[in-house]
């Protein structure tokens, strides 16, 4: 298709032009994830600045705050494991090493709501037909930080459900998990940051926001690219087309 701008002759093949269209727009919405994720790393650190600031809340805080406005925030609490739930959280990493991190119910003193407390990392036998021997206190204090937006990979099903404890799980399912409990758990997991028998491994943020941006720039510059790389080939075809012109008034 032959299209005249500029008094000059376009030649437009619109397979190319797809083609470039999708990819640009693939590579900006990569930018745009990128730009989003580094705004969210950066409001988490702004809380967890300001949760360390105030110090620990207290439990009754968490039921005057919305799971979104309570993400980020410290918590120090006296609590009782509802026993003997143990969930053992699967294919977690700790110095180059396999393992599962250790997912208790906590029945907090003060208001007695129920709260899931990853209590830190535990090696995994070679055997995976096995599970590691989990002990957990009957009564601690709940220290660390408060995540309500969870992540996470689910292979197939996930709670191996074999009738006795520690089970293993995939990812954090707070409705799932809560189908043991006697009510429902507070929609979060609370990273214990002390006073653990387990390896503590916990990082709010593994990636700042200034890494995100360079992303999101990055990837916006080859969506750049890509359309000059299209213009590029336009104008090659357009110059070919004009020389054709010019050959045949000859």
């Amino acid at each position: 298709m032959h299209i005249i701008a500029f008094n000059r002759h376009w030649v437009v093949d619109w397979r190319w032009l797809f083609i470039s269209v999708l990819a640009i727009c693939l590579l900006m919405g990569l930018s745009y994830w990128q730009w989003q994720r580094a705004l969210g790393k950066a409001s988490l650190i702004q809380r967890l600045a300001q949760s360390q600031q105030f110090g620990a809340a207290p439990a009754e805080q968490l039921r005057q705050l919305t799971p979104g406005s309570a993400d980020g925030i410290q918590l120090k609490e006296l609590g009782h494991w509802l026993s003997p739930r143990i969930w053992l959280l699967d294919n977690r990493l700790f110095q180059g090493q396999i393992g599962y991190d250790v997912i208790v119910p906590m029945q907090l003193h003060t208001t007695g709501d129920i709260v899931l407390i990853d209590l830190g990392w535990i090696a995994a036998p070679r055997d995976r037909a096995q599970l590691p021997s989990v002990a957990v206190p009957a009564e601690f204090m709940v220290q660390g930080v408060l995540r309500t937006q969870l992540g996470g990979i689910r292979l197939g099903k996930n709670i191996e459900d074999h009738g006795i404890w520690p089970m293993r799980i995939q990812q954090i399912d707070i409705a799932e998990l809560s189908a043991t409990l006697p009510r429902q758990a507070y929609p979060g997991l609370v990273y214990q940051l002390r006073e653990s028998p387990y390896n503590i491994h916990y990082q709010a943020v593994v990636m700042g926001p200034d890494r995100h941006r360079a992303y999101a720039l990055q990837w916006a510059l080859l969506a750049l690219a890509v359309a000059i790389i299209g213009l590029a080939a336009s104008c090659k075809k357009m110059a070919s087309a004009e020389q054709g012109v010019s050959n045949a008034k000859r």
